[in-house]
């Protein structure tokens, strides 16, 4: 992936930690992708079910400038019920390379293909 790179997605799986199974999160009400960025930046953007929610799958398409800085990131989901319970998914690792820039040129967003992390 690089540096302002628009429409990648990214998918996590919400899974029962003591049997490794995926939870019903069909029924949440908060459904959020958090990303920590190399520089310490947390951004939490909502997500969306990859399918009905009875999977466990959650998933948010990058927009501009989401993925600002060139590094290590990290990303995860959380998904809260009515009820106030709320879980996380594992988090996940993935290196975001720097792009060609000239020093007068400013940082413009621009699109790619979309993919699936």
């Amino acid at each position: 992936m690089q540096k302002y790179d628009i429409g990648t997605v990214f998918e996590v799986t919400m899974l029962n930690a003591e049997t490794g199974a995926a939870i019903d999160i069909s029924a949440v009400t908060t459904k959020q992708i958090i990303f920590g960025s190399p520089g310490g930046t947390v951004k939490t953007r909502l997500g969306t079910f990859s399918t009905t929610g009875t999977d466990g799958k959650l998933k948010y398409q990058v927009i501009a400038n989401d993925i600002d800085e060139a590094g290590d990131w990290t990303y995860q989901g959380k998904v809260v019920w009515a009820s106030g319970e709320s879980f996380h998914s594992p988090k996940k690792q993935f290196k975001v390379l720097s792009n060609i820039e000239s020093p007068s040129s400013s940082a413009s967003p621009s699109a790619s293909p979309s993919e699936v992390v």
